[in-house]
């Protein structure tokens, strides 16, 4: 992570994506007039959004339709690409953030509100305020390591995070922790209530693809994606 950070100073031009999570992890170039430009991006966004649209397009859909909001479970590096993603690419009406310490939440909104990001944040801090919220997300985006709950602001968190598993009305959570097992406690528990579960291998995948296109310049449909995620699949040793 913080190479993605220190990174931004060497590069010509940021977009807006890596402006508003505040850190690039690619970098590329391109021609303006004479000019060979160097950019830095941030494909994470990218993946978080490719994994939604690609595995799950009627809850995307559901979601768009009805303008409802998103929700990130956790507070770290993730969060922000989480955020970002689900507002200005995925277009959820608000973004909720879940997550143990006030504080960290405060850092998120106000660094990506620095890096110019115009959309809503919220933070839940606990189960009363998830039960008030009457258009429950469909879009959710899980960004903690999978260990149980010890402390009371980590076993609150979680609580509140049962308010929206348990709901009535599902959808689709991308679980980001993959590593060293991608069926984790919460994506176990989800499928469990019948939301549909997208691993975050997919990010990972997505993302990769994504740097690609930016690099050759080839477009996407142009790729052969499906063979690289069957390949990639197939090798994995998990």
């Amino acid at each position: 992570m913080p190479n993605k950070v220190t990174m931004i100073d060497h590069v010509d031009v940021v977009d807006d994506g890596a402006k508003a999570v505040g850190a690039i992890n690619t970098i590329y170039t391109k021609r303006e007039a004479d000019d060979k430009i160097i950019v830095g991006t941030n494909t994470d966004t990218i993946g978080i959004y490719s994994s939604f649209v690609y595995n799950t397009p009627d809850q995307v859909r559901q979601s768009q339709e009805s303008s409802l909001p998103g929700l990130v479970y956790g507070g770290g590096g993730a969060c922000r690409s989480a955020v970002y993603a689900l507002h200005d690419l995925l277009h959820c009406s608000k973004v909720y953030i879940i997550n143990r310490y006030e504080s960290e939440v405060v850092q998120v909104i106000k660094a990506m509100k620095q890096g110019g990001f115009k959309g809503e944040i919220v933070h839940i801090k606990n189960p009363d305020e998830a039960k008030q919220i009457a258009n429950k997300p469909k879009l959710i985006v899980l960004t903690v390591p999978d260990f149980e709950p010890v402390s009371p602001e980590e076993t609150l968190a979680k609580q509140t995070l049962d308010v929206f598993i348990q709901d009535d009305r599902k959808g689709a959570v991308l679980e980001m922790c993959y590593h060293p097992n991608p069926t984790t406690r919460l994506y176990k528990e989800f499928e469990s209530h019948n939301w549909k579960v997208i691993s975050g291998i997919e990010a990972m995948i997505y993302q990769g693809i994504a740097q690609q296109v930016f690099w050759t310049g080839v477009p996407v449909d142009k790729m052969p994606v499906k063979e690289v995620i069957d390949y990639i699949y197939l090798h994995l040793d998990i």
